[in-house]
Parts: structure tokens; C-alpha cells; sequence
């Protein structure tokens, strides 16, 4: 442990020893792992010392005191602040039987002087007493190393949802509160801090200062409250520049987000959709194709061309961040896919899935994993439910650090676009087109798979999603107040649909002895018609779970996932390895649970795991509610992106200037928003200044672009100055002239004896605007202009300014062709490989 060596006790002054008595509740198994270090304990022995002193009257005018050591199991720690160089370091205290730490020597000192009265009562700390943690990391688990406190990120909040639930119920077509009850009402939803707009404003606002449109909703619902039919509320947070920038608003901007959704509603199930946790192999051997091997009960490669068994993939746990775009060119994906690669006409980095390798959602030092990444084929990615049929077999150590990642944000759930609220006080009901729930994202028509019901173990049901709802439960009018943090008293997420059995539900049970008919199941066309994935009658007869004029409700615990195609979920199990007879492909159903073992085991590894989590007290699941994707895993960077807390673009500075450009597009132009308004040129951005091509006056000098300003400018002093175009004749040899970088640039780039620096000496600009004709000359003309060179044909002064201002022109027209673009999407940032650093090539600008 820490040394004991001090620098202060006994050095100066009379000092005290206090024998600490052999009581402790520490426990030496929540000590964390580098990157921290065990410290000094010296101010701690000090501190402890003056309070016990004190607690037990025996302090004395001018004496010092100090124990002879921290309680047994406790241990003193520190952690270096990222780039301080070891000149600023966090020193904490760990042990404690909760697992999380103390940050200060006083705060420990409560929870000490409780020991040495020999545990007695209830303790005051702020472990002990968990109503003033907030600010507290939570206990590591799972082996991983305690993170650093830091300010804590109040956008997002835990919903304790444990994992039950009762009998079923039907929800009644128009909005009936009907559901299968499931306590994720454990506690109110986590809002955004809050804060009353200055001075003395009574609209709500969040911590970036962007209005509150769901503080909003409630204040028209409390005026309401004495409405029979309620109040009905369009979300459009025209002054969020996020939700400007994904949604089409007052002709302005184009929609995004829905464009994706629509996207994706035409897809089979099994593509994998922007922002889900997979399972990736990086390299897969050409001619091979991923196969079951019956005799060892593990995934292989197998070539059919040499009848071969060829190893095993090294498979890793990432997160999809862009899918294809030219799906023109090559098609959309389908089932051959899947083991597989069908000829594409373009490359992967436009007709494959960019997965980036996922990094520790509990580690926010080191997010370093996100830069492994790679362009892969379908065949390449598996769903991360599949996590246990996989790996399979497989010794622990040889499993990658990144699937134990992966398995740790199973438990999170974030929605997604939030498009209305319907209400009548003191509930409400907000609807969402989609939900990220685990690895998966699940949109409004998909089919998902529920959890058996009671002690039955037999996984039958299914849903097709109509509506996904944040039910919002006892609002009261202090929920109102824009400085309340919480929306309402109780919560909770569920789907909303029709529900389908493979099984003849318990009240359509049929008895031969009393001669009841069997129910009639649902007719194959129906099915093929409403269910989206390919194939769904190929699981069985399907009957219907409850009346079909009514609505069934599902707590969102109770969801497993989504339905894959049937021939998709043979294709994985291995059941189309071999050809059957169509009677035995027949007899041979998909199952529906072949991976619900793997998702609630990660499920229970996640509550376990997840530190953003409070440790649970029970065997139930604990959920994490994100207000997005990136919050939900904690990555730092997203297609090459910074997001979320690591976005560097993201400051106050910036943030007050949309908010001035978000008031000035919605007409706001006297609000105390606009008084700091400066231009958007000013802005920091990851697209540059908005302009395409250099900057005005760019050089390239001896291969790479130069500005004004820059010493290796052409006529730049040594003071950095650029001479002005008047300059002195004796500056001239100062000019750096450019060094061609190819035989084409050199031709281009020579000058005539008659010529001389003349040219050099005239307007920069319009010396590079004499360099696009020349690219696209023949080699017959380059030679003929430098061989023969005619006094006659070259340019006057005059000549090159009427140029300039021609090109001028051009570039205005041009700007406006491009302004006129701008409500098309900026094109995804794709490219690079799995060592490159970014991502920063663009494929679009490449590809026909």
C-alpha cells in the first residue's frame, strides 16, 4: 500500500497518534485497478485523527492528531488528469461495501467516526445515505477499473424498471390505459437540469439553454386539466438546432431522420441498421463461407472448393455507424448476403457496413477503439444476440475485451423521434417512431418477439408495433415548475400493437370432450400482408392473442427483440447447411427463441456491469434511460464524428450563437437571443468555412497549399507580412517560386526568357487561374507554348483583371448553384481503413 512516509505529521508542532480500533465494514475486492495508483495517505491519517479527536472530546489547544491508519479494507488512491502530465491527480478512498469511492478526506471521516462507534445506528455518509449520490460514480464490477468522478451528465437519468410482469390485458383501440403492467414505473424519467430562462422567465429551458418543448406540454396539459377530451400536442423544436438539423421545418432543412426511417421500413429485418451493437469479423478468407461444424458445435470456415475446415473468426463486438448508399448500383440486400457476397459495381465503402470496434461504455479516458474500424460485406456481421451460439466453446481469454463491452449497454434504451403527446391530466402519453432498446433498433411496424408469460418457458408471442409511448403517470403541478427536474411521478416505456400467438391462446383452449371447434388461425395471406419480414407464416399457424378490435400493450422489458425472416434464422442455426426435401425444410420450423438465452443473459450481465446503473438489490433488470444513441453508449466519436460530451464544437460559445440563428430563422429577430448574433462564417465547423475548393489567394508551393499570411507565401517578408502588389523590385528575389511536383505541373508552371518574373509580379490569382486551361490541354499544345513562344498571345495586366472579375462572376454564380443545394443531405463521412486514423475520405466525391 501507500508509503508512510510523511511530510507533515511530526514534522512540526505536537502531534498525537490514535490507535484505530479493528473495526471495519471496508472490503478490499472493490479496490480499483490501474490506471490508478495507490497514494499517500497522510491526509487522510491527519484528517481522521482532528475529527475523532473532536467527536470523542479528548482535543486539546495545539496538539495535532492523527491515526495510525485507515480502517481495515479501505485504501487511498489517486488517478492523473488526462494530458496534466501528473501535476493534477483525483485522490480517492475505496472499500467502501457499496463499491463506489469517497472523494475527500471529510466526507470520509463521517462514515469513519460511525466505524469506531462500533457500527452503531445508521450512518450519515454519503454512500451509506444514498439521497445525496448523484454526483458519486458507482461501484466498477465486473474487474473493470473504477472510473474518475466527473461532472455528472444530468441530460440523461436511470429508470428502474424491474422485469415483471403480471397478466395479460388489453389496451382499448383509442388510447385505453389497458397494459400488460410492468413496474418499468419504478421511478420518474430523467429529464435534462432545468433552469428558469433570465430573468425571472417562466419558460423552461435545459442546460444548453434550448427551450423545453415537453415542459411546454405540461403547462398546456395543467391548463386543460379540467378538459374531458384532453389536449393533443405536435412536438417541433424549431429552436433546437439538432432537431433543425434532422427535421424540415418552415421550408427550411429536409427530414432527415424520417428519410432514414422510411429507409429502413423497406429492409429486410436481418439488415443490420445504423447505430445497433453487432457481433463483426474483421477478415474473412475469400471463397469460404461461415459454416456450423456438427462435430465440434462451432462456426468455421469452409471452402467447398478444397472440402475444408479453415479456422475459426476472431469475431468482435462494434457498432454499425453507416450502411450502403448505392443501392441503385448494387441492390438491396437480401438473403444471399448473409453467407455470401454477391458482385457489387461498387466498392464496400459504399456497398458494405462501416463497424467500428466498441469501446468500454464504463472507461471515459479511453475510447480509442472506436478508431478500429472497417468496411465489411453482410456476411461479415451477426446480430449480438447471437453472442453465445458463436462463441461457443470459446476460452474466455480468447474472447474479445470489446463483446464484454458491448454486453454492458444491453440494458439501455434511448428513443427516437418523439413526433406527438396526447394527454388528459394527470397522465400522458408520449409517442416515439422508433426506440433503441439494447442492441437493437425497433421502429413502428416492425415485428418483435415478447417474453413467455407465467412459468411457461415457451417463447410463442409476437407483436406488430403500432405505437411506442413514454407514459408519463401522476404529473403533479410542481412538474409544471420549469426549475423541477422531473417530468412526472411514475413512468414507463411500452409498444402498442396487435399480438399473435403460435400458440392457441389459454381462453381459446379447445377440449375434444366438450367438442369445441378449434380456433381458426389467422389466414396466410393476412400475415404475408401485415408482417413485414419474409417468411412469417413459414414459423407456423398464427392466432390472434386477443380481440382484433382491441389493442395489445407490452411492457418494454417484455420485448426480446425483433422477428428475422425464417429463412434468415436457418441460415444462422445451420438448418440450410444441408438440402432438404420440402417436406423436411417444412417440418423443420425456425424457433423463436433460438437466441433468448443469449439476450437475457447479457441483460443480467449489463445490470451487473453497467456503472451508470445503481447496484440492483434483487435478481430484476435495471434499465438505462439515455436521451440518445450516443449517450446511451458512450462512445466519443460516431462515424468519425465527435459526439455527445466529446464534442469538441460543442461550447458555450457556440452554443449561444445557433441559438441566435435558430431564434432569427423562426422570426425572432428583437429577442434577447439575437442581441449576441454573429455572422455564421464565424462558426467552428467539421465541413470547414462553406466554401468549396481553397481559400481566396491559396498557393501551392512546393506541393502543399499555402495561404496569406503564411512565411512560405509567395512574396511573404520574414516578418510574415504579404508584400502588396506595389511592392519594391529589389523585394522580387525574396518570392518563392514553386517547385512543380510532376512533369504536367512543371510544363505548366514554365516561363519564357521574354517573359520573365513579370508574371510572377502580377495578381497571384489570376497566375493559379491560368493553370485550369493548361490541365486540360493536349501534350502537343504544352509544347508548342513553351517551345514557340508568342510576345502577342500573352496577357496584359488589364487582360488578367478582366479575367479575375470574369472568374469572380463565375464563383458567384456558382455559389448560388450551391446554395441551392443545400437542402440536400450532407453526404455521409465515409472511407479509410481499419488503421486509418478518422475516416475522413469521402467516397461520393470518387464514385460515378
Amino acid at each position: 500500500m501507500a508509503s508512510q512516509t510523511f511530510t507533515k505529521i511530526g514534522k512540526s508542532g505536537t502531534w498525537k497518534k490514535l490507535v484505530v480500533e479493528d473495526i471495519s465494514d471496508g472490503e478490499q475486492r472493490y479496490w480499483p485497478s490501474p490506471p490508478y495508483r495507490p497514494s499517500s495517505e497522510e491526509v487522510y491519517l491527519a484528517t481522521l485523527g482532528e475529527a475523532w479527536a473532536r467527536d470523542t472530546g479528548q482535543a486539546q489547544s495545539g496538539i495535532n492528531y492523527f491515526v495510525d491508519r485507515l480502517p481495515s479494507g479501505y485504501g487511498s488512491f489517486h488517478l492523473e488528469k488526462a494530458g496534466s502530465g501528473g501535476s493534477i491527480v483525483y485522490k480517492r478512498v475505496f472499500g467502501h461495501p457499496s463499491g463506489r469511492y469517497y472523494d475527500s478526506a471529510k466526507r470520509f471521516a463521517v462514515h469513519f467516526l460511525w466505524l469506531m462507534t462500533g457500527m452503531s445506528g445508521n450512518c450519515t455518509c454519503v454512500l451509506c445515505n444514498p439521497t445525496d449520490t448523484a454526483h458519486l460514480s458507482h461501484r466498477p464490477r465486473g474487474g473493470l477499473a473504477a472510473q474518475p468522478a466527473k461532472k455528472r451528465r444530468n441530460v440523461v437519468d436511470v429508470l428502474n424498471m424491474p422485469h415483471h410482469r403480471p397478466s395479460k390485458k388489453l389496451a382499448p383501440e383509442e388510447g385505453g390505459s389497458s397494459t400488460r403492467e410492468s413496474s418499468a414505473t419504478g421511478i420518474a424519467t430523467g429529464r435534462s437540469r432545468r433552469e428558469a430562462r433570465q430573468p425571472g422567465g417562466v419558460v423552461a429551458v435545459d442546460e444548453e439553454g434550448t427551450e423545453d418543448v415537453y415542459k411546454k406540454f405540461l403547462q398546456q396539459l395543467e391548463r386543460a386539466k379540467d378538459s374531458v377530451r384532453g389536449i393533443d400536442f405536435d412536438f417541433e423544436e424549431d429552436s433546437s438546432i439538432d432537431w433543425r438539423a434532422e427535421h424540415e421545418c418552415s421550408g427550411l432543412g429536409s427530414d432527415q431522420l424520417q428519410r432514414y426511417l422510411t429507409q429502413v421500413q423497406h429492409q429486410h429485418s436481418f439488415v443490420p441498421r445504423v447505430g445497433e451493437l453487432v457481433l463483426w469479423c474483421p477478415n474473412f478468407p475469400d471463397h469460404h463461407h461461415l459454416v456450423l461444424n456438427h462435430q465440434t458445435g462451432r462456426y468455421m470456415f469452409y471452402s467447398f472448393e478444397q472440402v475444408a475446415w479453415h479456422g475459426y473468426p476472431e469475431w468482435r463486438a462494434g457498432v454499425v455507424t453507416a450502411v450502403p448508399t448505392k443501392v441503385t448500383q448494387n441492390g438491396t440486400i437480401d438473403f444471399p448476403d448473409i453467407l455470401d457476397t454477391p458482385p457489387k459495381t461498387t466498392a464496400l465503402s459504399t456497398s458494405g457496413f462501416r463497424v467500428e470496434t466498441f469501446p468500454d461504455p464504463n472507461n471515459e479516458l479511453d475510447k480509442s477503439a472506436s478508431k478500429q474500424y472497417k468496411f465489411v460485406p453482410l456476411r461479415n456481421i451477426r446480430p449480438l444476440s447471437h453472442w453465445q451460439i458463436l462463441l461457443r466453446k470459446l476460452p474466455e481469454k480468447d474472447i474479445s475485451p470489446s463483446i464484454k463491452h458491448a454486453l454492458t449497454c444491453m440494458t439501455t434504451i434511448s428513443l427516437v423521434e418523439k413526433v406527438k403527446a396526447v394527454g388528459r391530466w394527470p397522465s400522458a402519453h408520449i409517442m416515439c417512431k422508433a426506440v433503441y432498446l439494447g442492441a437493437e433498433l425497433i421502429t413502428t411496424g416492425d415485428v418483435i418477439r415478447l417474453a413467455p408469460q407465467g412459468l411457461t418457458r415457451i417463447y410463442s408471442d409476437v407483436m406488430i408495433v403500432e405505437s411506442i409511448r413514454l407514459n408519463l403517470d401522476e404529473i403533479q403541478s410542481e412538474h409544471v415548475l420549469p426549475s423541477s427536474q422531473l417530468l412526472c411521478t411514475r413512468s414507463s416505456i411500452t409498444f402498442v400493437g396487435i399480438a399473435y400467438s403460435l400458440a392457441v391462446p389459454a381462453d381459446q383452449d379447445v377440449s375434444a370432450e366438450l367438442h369445441i371447434i378449434k380456433p381458426t388461425p389467422v389466414a396466410s395471406d393476412i400475415v404475408k400482408t401485415y408482417f413485414r419480414p419474409v417468411g412469417s407464416t413459414e414459423y407456423g399457424e398464427w392466432y390472434h392473442l386477443h380481440d382484433s378490435h382491441q389493442r395489445f400493450e407490452v411492457s418494454h422489458d417484455q420485448v426480446l427483440g425483433r422477428l428475422y425472416e425464417a429463412d434468415a434464422v436457418r441460415l444462422w442455426t445451420g438448418q440450410l447447411q444441408h438440402k432438404l426435401e420440402r417436406e423436411q425444410r417444412r417440418a423443420e420450423k425456425p424457433c423463436l427463441s433460438f437466441d433468448a438465452a443469449g439476450i437475457l443473459t447479457a441483460r443480467r450481465y449489463a445490470t451487473q456491469t453497467d456503472n451508470r446503473i445503481p447496484e440492483p438489490s434483487d435478481d430484476e433488470f435495471r434499465w438505462f434511460l439515455a436521451d440518445n444513441r450516443a449517450q446511451a453508449l458512450d462512445v466519443a466519436s460516431f462515424n468519425g464524428i465527435e459526439v455527445g460530451n466529446y464534442d469538441p464544437v460543442r461550447t458555450k460559445a457556440t452554443l449561444e450563437y445557433w441559438k441566435a440563428q435558430m431564434a432569427i430563422l423562426n422570426g425572432k429577430t428583437r429577442s434577447s437571443a439575437t442581441s449576441g448574433y454573429v455572422s455564421f462564417d464565424v462558426l467552428p465547423s467539421y465541413f470547414g468555412d462553406g466554401r468549396r475548393g481553397r481559400k481566396p489567394g491559396s498557393k501551392v508551393v512546393n506541393g502543399r497549399v499555402v495561404f496569406p499570411g503564411d512565411p512560405n507565401y509567395p512574396g511573404a517578408r520574414p516578418g510574415g507580412e504579404t508584400e502588396s502588389e506595389e511592392g519594391d523590385d529589389e523585394d522580387e528575389d525574396e518570392d518563392v517560386k514553386p517547385v512543380p511536383t510532376s512533369a504536367m505541373a512543371g510544363a505548366a508552371l514554365t516561363l519564357t526568357d521574354e517573359e520573365g518574373s513579370e508574371a510572377i509580379e502580377d495578381d497571384i490569382d489570376g497566375a493559379n487561374m491560368a493553370q485550369k486551361p493548361v490541365r486540360k490541354m493536349s501534350g502537343t499544345g504544352l509544347k508548342k507554348s513553351i517551345s514557340q513562344p508568342d510576345r502577342k498571345e500573352s496577357l496584359t495586366r488589364g487582360e488578367i483583371a478582366q479575367s479575375v472579375e470574369a472568374a469572380e462572376e463565375f464563383d458567384r454564380e456558382g455559389d448560388m448553384h450551391v446554395d441551392q443545394e443545400d437542402d440536400d443531405p450532407w453526404p455521409a463521412a465515409r472511407g479509410g481503413t481499419e488503421e486509418s486514423d478518422g475516416g475522413d475520405y469521402n467516397p461520393l466525391n470518387s464514385q460515378g
